[in-house]
C-alpha cells in the first residue's frame, strides 16, 4: 500500500499501541481509511497472505482504533468465516441498524441510502457453511453473490481477509496488501500462538466427533444441550459427514427441539436449505422464518426458543407443541399467531374492552375480538383506502389517516362524534393545505379514549379532547423529522395524558400534557420507530414500542426499565389487550404475546 499522507494520516497516538504486523502495515492502512476516496485511492483493500502472518489482527486493530476519529469509523466489521451469503447479508444489515435483511433487499437499501460506509471483513476465505456439494459452501459464492455487487457501490469501502486465494481480485479500484507467508507471533515473530488455537479448535473437534458417535449409537433422547459447550456445539453439524453414520445423526439433530434452540444457528439454516436432508413436518417451514433473526450471535437461548416457537404457531402446531415447554417459563411468548390477519393500524374500543379495530388492506376496516383472535364485524368507511392510522370513537366509530395525509371519519357516528371528528379532519386539512410538512403522518389515541393525537411531517405532536368541544388541539414540537406513530395513557394520578411519540430521527419523546415536554427522549436509536402503544396497567403506564430494526421494546415509564424483545418481521401496529397481552401487527400476519411484565423487566 502506498504510504500515509502528512495532512490526512491519523493520530496514532489514540489507537491501540501497534506492534508486529500492526507496527508494520498498520499506520498505511490507517491512512487508507482516513482519506475517503479522494485522491483517486482505492475503495477496497484485499488483505492477503499464509496461516498465522496476522491478517486478522491487522483488521482487528484498525476496527479498534477507527473510532477514534469520524474520517476512520468502521460502520460494520463482518467476520465471514462459516457464513454464507444470506446470513452475512442478515449479520451486515444488523450491524447497520436495518435489522436482517435478505441480500437483495440490502443493495436496494444500501442504493437507496447511498450512506458512505466503511466496511471490514475478515476471513473471506473461509467463509461457508453446509454440504460441501451445495454452492453456500463455498467462500466464491458469497463474494459473487453479495460483496461483488456490494462493494461495486460507489459510496462503500472495505478492507477484506482474502487469505491466499484470488478472491475479488476482479474487482476495479481495488488494491492487494500482501502479508506474504512467514507467520508472526505476538511479538512479530515466527507464529508463537497459533498452537493454542489449533488446539483449541481440535478439542472442540474431538468432542463434537465423540457426541455425534453417541447420538449415532442411541437410543435417541434428549441431550442436555444447554450443557454441551459452544464450541463443541459450533461444530457438531460441520463435522457430522466425517463421522461414521453422520447423516443419521444430522436428521436426528434437526428434529431435536433442544439442538434447534441451543445449536449452530447459521450451520443449522445451511443444512435445512438442503431440500435432500430429511426433517420433521414444519421444521423447515418454521426455521425459514425465524432464521433470519435465529441467526443473530446476541440472542440468549430463550429468545431463539421464543422466536421459534411463534414461527412454529403460523405453520405447525406439532412443533409448537414440542417446543412448548421450552417457552413455558419464559416472561414472553407467542400465544397466537394469524398469518392470514394483515393489519397496518389498531385502534383498540374504549367503550368496548378485548376489542379493537383493525385497519385491513383487503378487508377494509374490521372488529378484531382480541382474546379469541377473529374478526367479530366490520366498519362500514366511505372510501376504499388502506389506513396508516386508526382511531376509535364512539358509535363505534373511527377516524382513518391515509396514505397521503388525509383524516377520514368512518362508521356509526352520533352527532357530537361525527362533529368532533369533522372538526379535527377540517383543522388538520387546512393546515396540510398551507404546507406539506403540515401534513398528518401518524395518528393514535389515549388508551381508554376521550383523547386523539396526531402526529405531523414537521415533527409536530397535536392533542385533542374528544369530549371537550375544543376548537384547536394543544401543540408542540417534539421531534426534528416526521412523526411515525403516537399513543397515550393516563398517568398514575389521571391528571395528566401521557403522550408517546416516535419518529424518522429515531427518538422516543415523552410528554405529560399539559405539561412542558421531557427535555431529553426517552430513547435515540439508528433505526425507525414503526408503531408504539401506551397503556395504564396496575403498576404504573407501560409504553411498547416497536423499531425498523425487527425489536420491540417493552418499557416500564415509572421506573424507565425496559426490556427487548426480538420480532420475527416488521411490525405496523401495537395494540395491549387485557391479561398483559400485546397484539404485535406486522408484515407476515398478527401474533399475540403473553407478557409477564414484573418478570420482563427483571
Amino acid at each position: 500500500m502506498n504510504g500515509p499522507a502528512a495532512a490526512g494520516a491519523p493520530d496514532l497516538t489514540r489507537w491501540p499501541a501497534p506492534e508486529g504486523v500492526t507496527e508494520r502495515h498498520g499506520p498505511a492502512l490507517a491512512a487508507w481509511a482516513a482519506s475517503g476516496s479522494s485522491g483517486g485511492r482505492s475503495r477496497v483493500v484485499l488483505v492477503g497472505g499464509g496461516r498465522g502472518t496476522g491478517k486478522s489482527r491487522l483488521l482487528a486493530w484498525l476496527a479498534t482504533g477507527s473510532a477514534s476519529h469520524r474520517a476512520t469509523t468502521v460502520h460494520a466489521l463482518v467476520p465471514a468465516a462459516g457464513l454464507f451469503t444470506d446470513t452475512f447479508a442478515w449479520e451486515l444489515a444488523r450491524q447497520l441498524g436495518y435489522g436482517p435483511l435478505s441480500p437483495d433487499r440490502l443493495l436496494d437499501q444500501l442504493s437507496a441510502d447511498e450512506r458512505p460506509l466503511l466496511l471490514v471483513i475478515p476471513d473471506l476465505h473461509l467463509a461457508g457453511r453446509g454440504p460441501a456439494d451445495r454452492p453456500a459452501a463455498l467462500p466464491r459464492t458469497l463474494a459473487a453473490e453479495l460483496l461483488t455487487p456490494l462493494l461495486e457501490l460507489p459510496f462503500v469501502r472495505a478492507v477484506v481477509e482474502v487469505g491466499e486465494s484470488t478472491l475479488l481480485t476482479g474487482l476495479p479500484n481495488t488494491e492487494h496488501l500482501d502479508l506474504g507467508s512467514v507467520a508472526y507471533g505476538a511479538d512479530g515473530g515466527t507464529g508463537a500462538g497459533e498452537e493454542g488455537i489449533d488446539s483449541t479448535r481440535d478439542d472442540a473437534v474431538a468432542g463434537a466427533e465423540a457426541l455425534l458417535a453417541r447420538i449415532v449409537a442411541g437410543p435417541a433422547r434428549p441431550t442436555a444441550w444447554a450443557q454441551v459447550s459452544q464450541a463443541v456445539r459450533a461444530q457438531v453439524l460441520d463435522v457430522a459427514p466425517r463421522v461414521p453414520g453422520g447423516g443419521e445423526a444430522v436428521r436426528r439433530l434437526l428434529a431435536d427441539p433442544w439442538f434447534l434452540v441451543h445449536g449452530p444457528a447459521v450451520a443449522v439454516t445451511a443444512w435445512l436449505a438442503d431440500e435432500r436432508v430429511p426433517v420433521p413436518a414444519g421444521v423447515r417451514a418454521a426455521w425459514q422464518v425465524a432464521a433470519p433473526q435465529l441467526t443473530d450471535a446476541t440472542l440468549a437461548p430463550g429468545s431463539r426458543a421464543a422466536l421459534l416457537h411463534e414461527a412454529a404457531l403460523g405453520v405447525d402446531t406439532g412443533l409448537a407443541d414440542r417446543l412448548a415447554p421450552l417457552v413455558a417459563d419464559l416472561p414472553q411468548r407467542a400465544v397466537r399467531v394469524r398469518r392470514d390477519l394483515l393489519a397496518t393500524a389498531l385502534a383498540p374500543l374504549p367503550d368496548a374492552p378485548g376489542r379493537a379495530f383493525a385497519a385491513e388492506p383487503a378487508a377494509g376496516v374490521s372488529i378484531l375480538d382480541l382474546s379469541a383472535g377473529e374478526r367479530a364485524g366490520y366498519l362500514a368507511t366511505p372510501v376504499a383506502t388502506t389506513a396508516d392510522g386508526l382511531v376509535a370513537c364512539a358509535g363505534p366509530a373511527a377516524l382513518l389517516l391515509t396514505g397521503d395525509g388525509t383524516l377520514v371519519a368512518a362508521g356509526d357516528k352520533t352527532d357530537a362524534t361525527a362533529d368532533t371528528m369533522a372538526r379535527i379532519a377540517a383543522w388538520h386539512g387546512s393546515a396540510g393545505v398551507a404546507g406539506d410538512r403540515a401534513r398528518p403522518t401518524a395518528l393514535g389515541q389515549r388508551a381508554d379514549g376521550g383523547v386523539l393525537i396526531v402526529g405531523d411531517a414537521r415533527g409536530e405532536v397535536h392533542v385533542w379532547e374528544t369530549s371537550g368541544g375544543g376548537h384547536e388541539p394543544l401543540s408542540t414540537t417534539l421531534h426534528e423529522a416526521p412523526v411515525t406513530a403516537v399513543s397515550g395513557a393516563r398517568d398514575r394520578d389521571g391528571r395528566h395524558t401521557l403522550v408517546v411519540s416516535g419518529a424518522l430521527d429515531g427518538t422516543v419523546r415523552l410528554w405529560a400534557a399539559p405539561s412542558a415536554p421531557m427535555a431529553e427522549p426517552v430513547e435515540r436509536r439508528r433505526s425507525v420507530v414503526t408503531a408504539l402503544c401506551a397503556a395504564a396497567d396496575d403498576d404504573g403506564p407501560v409504553l411498547a414500542v416497536a423499531w425498523s430494526d425487527l425489536r420491540l421494546h417493552v418499557w416500564h415509564l415509572p421506573t424507565g426499565r425496559v426490556r427487548a424483545v426480538p420480532l420475527l418481521s416488521r411490525c405496523r401496529a401495537l395494540a395491549f389487550s387485557g391479561g398483559r397481552r400485546l397484539v404485535v401487527a406486522g408484515e407476515h400476519g398478527t401474533v399475540t404475546l403473553a407478557l409477564d411484565l414484573p418478570r420482563l423487566w427483571g
